[in-house]
Parts: structure tokens; sequence; C-alpha cells
């Protein structure tokens, strides 16, 4: 099964911005996600509100936008604790793109966005295709 990782590099109580990178270390692509918010402190962070906690998750393709007119391909981070259909998907601003789902572009934009979403996109699911399930490792930033 493909292996990617998704390195967290950075955090603030907006976002929180990574990488993600193939088996060989060489970066696909930049993240964006929420922040984490854990308000009941359960250690699983808050529905909508928060990204998903570091772990070892299997990806399988899905749609995103099931319920709208276009809906596209995209990843879907399987067994997430208290989660379901949390999707790698297109997207430059977490707090409008985003209800807890990693983004991916192709660099960072100002104020925890990122640009070239759609490019970045399209090459991850380039470099995918042909698997019908990956392994995402989802590492937290490193303490200084």
């Amino acid at each position: 099964m493909m292996r990617l990782t998704l390195i967290r590099v950075a955090e603030t109580d907006r976002y929180t911005l990574g990488r993600i990178e193939d088996a060989e270390h060489r970066q696909v692509c930049v993240t964006a996600e929420r922040p984490w918010v854990d308000k009941d402190g359960n250690g699983l962070g808050d529905k909508n509100e928060s990204r998903i906690p570091a772990g070892v998750y299997t990806c399988r393709r899905d749609l995103h936008g099931k319920s709208k007119p276009d809906p596209y391909e995209v990843w879907e981070i399987c067994d997430v604790p208290g989660r379901s259909e949390v999707h790698i998907h297109i997207g430059n601003d977490v707090q409008v793109d985003s209800l807890g789902c990693p983004l991916v572009g192709t660099d960072y934009g100002p104020k925890g966005t990122i640009r070239g979403s759609r490019a970045a996109f399209a090459n991850l699911m380039q470099l995918t295709k042909g698997h019908d399930a990956i392994t995402l490792t989802v590492k937290d930033v490193e303490a200084p």
C-alpha cells in the first residue's frame, strides 16, 4: 500500500500548516488544517472545529460534495475517532473551506491560507492513481 506522511510544521489558534511527503521524503504538497480544539478534553478534538488527531490512518477513495452538482473524487481519511467524512480536498482557507479536513496547496499564502490548491490536488491524485487505498501517517508539530 502506498504510504504518505502529513507532517505538521506550524500552528496558531487559527490554523495548522504542514506538508505531505511521499515514502522517499519528497514533498508532494503543503497543507492547511484547522487548529487543535478539544473543549471537552476527550483527546479527540471537536468535530467540525478541530484538525484530526495525529495517528496512522487508511485512506480510501470517496466523493467530496456528494450532495452538490459537481462532486469530485478525493481521499477519505477513515476511522478517525468521533468523525466521519474527513477528506483531503481542495480549498485555500481553513476557516472558510474546511470543517476539520486537510486542504492541500502548492505553497503557503498569508494568514494561514494556501495557494495553488487545485494544482496540488491534481498532483496528489495523479501520484496516487491506481491505488484504491493509501496509508497516511499524521505527525504533530515537533516541540523545539
